[in-house]
């Protein structure tokens, strides 16, 4: 797939924006290291149990109820990722409101 200028510049921006979000929220004292299958974070072994949530095979206002559940089933992250064909179903329109939000 050829990526037009209006796709890199998107992946740019968002680029920023996810690399401001997580030094943002990362504290300098904090420590995290990987090995042996475990995350430690601060001197505790931290293991990432994980699910992946499809946003637009489930309507918006289920959001909500299947994070819970997912965090109920034992789930401690969820990953996601962004659906181009959803969010820009014509070249160069897109739309990131109601269940595309």
């Amino acid at each position: 797939m050829k990526m037009n200028k209006n796709h890199k510049t998107v992946l740019v921006i968002l680029n920023i924006i996810v690399s401001f979000l997580i030094s943002s929220c990362s504290s300098p004292k904090e420590q995290v290291r990987i090995g042996n299958g475990t995350f430690t974070i601060e001197g505790k072994d931290i293991q990432l149990i994980c699910g992946e949530m499809h946003y637009p095979r489930i309507p918006h206002e289920y959001w909500r109820d299947r994070l819970k559940r997912a965090r109920a089933m034992g789930l401690n992250t969820v990953s996601a990722y962004v659906f181009w064909n959803f969010h820009e179903r014509q070249p160069g329109e897109f739309d990131f409101s109601g269940q595309a939000d």
